[in-house]
């Protein structure tokens, strides 16, 4: 839907992971959630799971 409508907003979050527990997330999330602060202020799609991580700035073009 980002992409087909082009839009600036809002910021999404995916977590690809099994474990959804809150003290499980947190060390994985935070840190990246502090790495990407400007973009995400900016406008962005984040991609997270517990090997690597993602960010594509809003909107979405299409490939």
């Amino acid at each position: 839907m980002l992409a087909a409508t082009q839009a600036t907003a809002p910021n999404v979050v995916q977590v690809r992971t099994q474990d959804v527990r809150p003290q499980t997330l947190a060390p994985l999330l935070i840190p990246i959630l502090r790495r990407y602060e400007k973009k995400l202020v900016a406008g962005a799609l984040l991609v997270v799971d517990e090997a690597k991580s993602r960010v594509r700035l809003l909107p979405l073009s299409r490939r």
